[in-house]
């Protein structure tokens, strides 16, 4: 998957509003969240689709990655 279409799919179930402009270049996300908007670039893009994926918060396809809070134990007994 196209670290543009991780990233979009990883924003919108985080509950943002995650859209593209066609003014703007190929590989760009709006992203939205109330009256804030943020565009980013291409390069931008997969540079944080690269970083969520390495700390673990997304997989290659763009699904969270549930994280554990403080506390929890990842292996119940």
């Amino acid at each position: 998957m196209r670290p543009v279409d991780a990233l979009a799919r990883y924003l919108w179930e985080q509950g943002l509003d995650v859209f593209t402009d066609p003014l703007e270049p190929p590989g760009h996300l709006v992203v939205r969240d109330g009256g804030y908007t943020r565009i980013f670039s291409p390069g931008e893009v997969a540079a944080l689709a690269a970083v969520l994926w390495a700390l673990g918060r997304m997989d290659a396809k763009g699904r969270p990655i549930e994280v554990l809070g403080e506390g929890q134990d990842p292996l119940p007994v």
